[in-house]
């Protein structure tokens, strides 16, 4: 993550609006997370990480609250086949990495039975190619 630079990022804009904000990019650990919280962000959005690292998604809505976790999800759409039954695969680092993952499985195992409370909400999907 951006370190010191990001967090002051995140307390100037913190100091001008006056709407909750979320910070997402980056953020690889626990502490990644509490930096953007104590600059000011309401929430912390997680995407390629919460893929390659599937435990720091519950561990970072123990130590904020699931209220502050929030999942990305960036898409592509692929040819249905085994692995992506959906058509549509999730990608990370800007859509240049392909994992393999069906968007719609990793939706229900992010979310999960016992789990949801966890991950109120997903965040986004980036149409990178045709239409969702």
């Amino acid at each position: 993550m951006g370190g010191i630079s990001c967090s002051m990022s995140c307390a100037r804009v913190a100091e001008t609006i006056f709407i909750p904000f979320s910070v997402g990019g980056g953020i690889r650990s626990l502490d990644d997370m509490r930096q953007v919280i104590l600059a000011g962000a309401e929430k912390i959005s997680i995407n390629s990480e919460a893929i390659k690292n599937p435990p720091l998604i519950e561990a970072g809505a123990r130590a904020f609250g699931s209220q502050c976790v929030v999942l990305g999800m960036d898409v592509k759409k692929v040819a249905p086949c085994a692995k992506t039954p959906s058509g549509y695969e999730m990608v990370i680092h800007g859509g240049r990495i392909y994992m393999g993952i069906d968007a719609l499985a990793w939706a229900k195992e992010a979310e999960g039975p016992g789990r949801r409370r966890n991950l109120p909400e997903f965040h986004r999907c980036r149409r990178h190619a045709g239409r969702l």
